[in-house]
């Protein structure tokens, strides 16, 4: 029983919510200035030591000997600058099944300020030299940070080169994690991928591991610097692409780490959110041009940050730009929890209006919960499997074209997939209710998928936003205005469109397409997605299904049959296979007839009925009885006495 009256009615919560986040709005802070010129920064200085650094170490894999020469050759030229203090972060890592010691290299040039302002570089890649990515970005952090020798600046310059960039931005993680001056920290710079021949958008590349935002006014600072000497835009993105960002947490790069861990970060790149292919990045890639403009690029927002005397303006912990200006996290929550007040109602006062009893409402409850133990148990099984190794678990962010779940992990997937489909024969989940839960059925869906909806509220309400907007369809398709199974169908799969949608996006960050899915699978495993919202979306899988059962026509009660008509029928059956005569079922036995009343009991006649008096044993005429009347039972039939 689903009240669509009342579902209009708290619907009005939605525009409610609306209002108040228009209201919320906050302006997009200015971008910072640069007090000096970036003519410091040498473009072929740059390149060149990016040729020499390739050429020394070509396949510097994480934890290899390559890598640690490469270390090596950063901490000398760190060395050669003047009062620069140096330190290393020494940490274990795991690459390609096996364990590797990794270390950050740590650089300090002391300012007038405690504010610190820092530049970061990955040393590491998993396919091709690096030589235009990870280690041109190490030569740009490198020529920076020897243009600052013997200058004056306001706050203290670090200068970072990490380790395990390539497997989970581990070196990102793990400065973020143990640098004693964390807190004093006014911004980071992540140099990533400086030299490509032909710069490709997002050249800033802003977005965090998690459901946070860096700072508005230096990504506007970023923005602006690299759009000046780029010639190019930036590559803002729209508020939806935002909102999916932050519905499916998915950011490439060690800037998603830091930022994550509180810090304020962008990641300066020319060629995308992705890793350069294998092909384009070797010593022949290198482009000087390019090179030359995204160190000026960092030079100046380095210099912006340096001259500012407070800390940028953050804005929001969390929000989506918006007609120019920024929309608050908060309300995006607040929304996301104004659309699942509906459903919310709906379902639990059609559950309480339907339901004769507690009992009667907790057996619909467990009738649409039944429908998700198929999509649990395939959960369970790729749990298993990555407990056990067989499925991959990835540090993220990894890059997409490098990971893949393997033997052992598709044999997992396959043994998950066939639980999946035996467990949905026996089931059955699409067969329509029993009689007794044909009303209770569609209230019962709307309130389990309210609770799932909340439930994935708790962990992210950005995705909970996303669900709530389906919800209301499958109040729907619930609901007898949806006429027929095949269009409830319909209405639910229309239901997934926003989370679709967002897994889309997904895939078009990460240029996988279809094998998008396994990104997300290895994501799960690997932890960047809470196993609390797979559990949530089984459940949900299962409502979906339990709406389109609740719209079947239930069985007919007259044609079921109850336990003893089935062990009569079983006996039945194993007589004629054993060949024994069939029992023959004793007639049910007669009524005896009536005795006749005995004469003291007979009532008197009545005069008038008779033309004789009492003691005449003659039959009354046929003008005062009408013998046609009487029912021929060929029994001799008896006259009604009445008592006079």
């Amino acid at each position: 029983m689903i009240d669509l009256r009342l579902w209009r009615i708290l619907l009005l919560a939605t525009p409610i919510a609306l209002l108040v986040a228009m209201f919320s709005l906050e302006e997009v802070p200015r971008p910072l200035e640069s007090s000096l010129p970036p003519d410091a920064f040498e473009g072929s200085a740059a390149v060149a030591l990016a040729a020499d650094m390739a050429e020394l170490a070509p396949e510097p894999r994480p934890g290899s000997e390559d890598d640690q020469a490469l270390a090596e050759a950063v901490l000398a030229r760190f060395k050669q600058i003047p009062a620069i203090e140096v330190s290393e972060q020494r940490f274990e890592g795991s690459y390609d099944g096996e364990d590797v010691d990794l270390r950050n290299l740590i650089a300090k040039l002391p300012g007038t300020s405690e504010r610190q302002v820092a530049v970061l570089a990955g040393r590491d890649v998993i396919e091709g030299s690096g030589a235009a990515s990870t280690v041109a970005a190490n030569a740009v952090m490198l020529e920076i940070a020897a243009g600052f020798a013997g200058s004056t600046h306001e706050k203290t310059l670090v200068f970072v080169s990490t380790d395990g960039a390539s497997i989970g931005a581990l070196g990102a993680s793990r400065f973020a994690a143990d640098y004693t001056d964390a807190g004093l920290l006014d911004a980071v710079i992540v140099l990533s991928q400086p030299a490509a021949d032909d710069p490709t958008p997002p050249l800033v590349v802003p977005w965090s591991a998690g459901t946070g935002s860096t700072s508005a006014r230096l990504v506007q600072t970023s923005g602006r610097m690299v759009s000046s000497e780029m010639d190019l835009p930036y590559g803002n993105e729209g508020p939806l692409a935002e909102l999916s960002r932050l519905a499916i947490p998915s950011a490439l790069g060690e800037q998603g780490p830091l930022i994550d861990e509180g810090l304020d970060a962008v990641r300066l790149s020319s060629s995308g959110e992705l890793p350069p292919a294998a092909r384009d990045d070797t010593t022949e890639a290198l482009n000087t041009d390019t090179v030359s403009r995204m160190g000026r690029a960092a030079l100046s927002l380095m210099l912006a940050v340096d001259s500012a005397r407070e800390p940028a303006e953050h804005g929001p912990d969390t929000y989506i730009g918006l007609a120019g200006n920024l929309m608050p996290g908060w309300t995006l929550a607040l929304l996301a929890l104004a659309l699942l007040l509906a459903p919310v109602g709906v379902g639990f006062a059609g559950l309480a209006a339907a339901a004769g009893s507690p009992v009667q409402a907790a057996r619909a409850v467990g009738w649409v919960v039944l429908r998700a133990v198929p999509f649990l148990l395939a959960f369970l099984v790729v749990t298993a499997g990555a407990l056990v190794g067989l499925v991959p678990s990835p540090e993220f962010p990894f890059p997409p074209s490098s990971e893949s779940i393997g033997t052992g992990g598709a044999a997992v997937v396959g043994a998950a997939a066939v639980l999946l489909l035996v467990t949905v024969f026996l089931l059955r989940p699409l067969l329509a209710p029993p009689p007794a839960l044909a009303r209770l059925a569609p209230p019962a869906c709307i309130a389990v998928a309210s609770v799932c909806a909340l439930g994935v509220w708790l962990v992210n309400p950005y995705m909970a936003l996303l669900v709530g907007l389906g919800l209301q369809l499958w109040v729907l398709a619930a609901s007898p205005v949806v006429p027929g199974r095949l269009a409830a169908a319909g209405v639910v799969a229309l239901g997934t469109v926003p989370v679709l949608a967002a897994v889309a996006a997904v895939a078009g960050r990460f240029d996988a397409g279809p094998g998008v899915v396994w990104d997300l699978l290895l994501m799960l495993t690997g932890g960047q997605l809470p196993d609390r919202l797979a559990l949530l979306g089984c459940l949900l899988a299962g409502v979906a299904l339990a709406i389109v059962a609740a719209r079947g026509e239930p069985a007919d009660p007259s044609q079921q049959l109850d336990l003893s008509e089935m062990v009569a029928r079983g006996r039945l059956l194993e007589r004629r296979r054993s060949g024994r005569p069939e029992a023959q079922e004793p007639p049910d036995p007669q009524p005896e007839p009536k005795p006749d009343p005995s004469p003291q009991d007979q009532p008197e006649r009545d005069p008038r009925m008779w033309s004789k008096p009492p003691g005449s044993s003659s039959r009354p005429s046929s003008a005062s009885t009408d013998t046609a009347s009487w029912p021929s039972t060929g029994a001799t039939t008896r006259p009604i006495w009445v008592r006079p």
